[in-house]
């Protein structure tokens, strides 16, 4: 199956056994984009799916810094974001209540 993006893998295998309860052979989801290629192809994998995606956040964050569309700091800040949202949320948060 294809996927535009896969992020925990829930509607992957809903698509899946939707599928398969109509006869369809399923056994890889391709998507164009994912966040964590590796974490998401190891819970498909537990469940005898194959994966793999044309694109991720470290390619994006990449391919962005080199055209000089993002700065290191940037970059930086979605990696830092990606380790813990919410953390990274009440930061920003209080650095914007901090300068007003």
């Amino acid at each position: 199956m294809i996927e535009d993006l896969v992020t925990t893998g829930k509607s992957v295998f809903e698509s899946v056994a939707a599928l398969r309860e109509r006869g369809a052979h399923v056994d890889w989801c391709l998507a164009i984009f994912t966040y964590n290629p590796a974490t998401i192809g190891a819970i498909l994998g537990a469940e005898g799916l194959g994966f793999t995606s044309l694109s991720d956040i470290t390619t994006l964050l990449e391919v962005g810094v080199r055209g000089g569309h993002l700065t290191e700091g940037d970059r930086s800040a979605v990696v830092e974001w990606l380790a813990d949202p919410k953390a990274w949320s009440a930061a920003a948060e209080e650095r914007l209540t901090a300068a007003s």
